[in-house]
């Protein structure tokens, strides 16, 4: 940390910022895949149709 005239300033780069918040997201994003595929295979859905598939109207 360095002392400026309105008080103390603490330095961060944007990724170190930025790239966790990423990873949490993509992990999560991930699951969701996975949920999704395990879906598709037990109710014998091919993969492609989910993609396709309208989620709203």
């Amino acid at each position: 940390m360095r002392l400026s005239q309105s008080g103390y300033v603490m330095s961060i780069s944007l990724y170190a910022a930025s790239i966790p918040v990423f990873q949490q997201m993509l992990n999560a994003l991930s699951d969701v895949l996975t949920k999704a595929e395990a879906y598709a295979t037990e109710k014998k859905i091919q993969p492609p149709a989910l993609l396709q598939a309208r989620l709203f109207p």
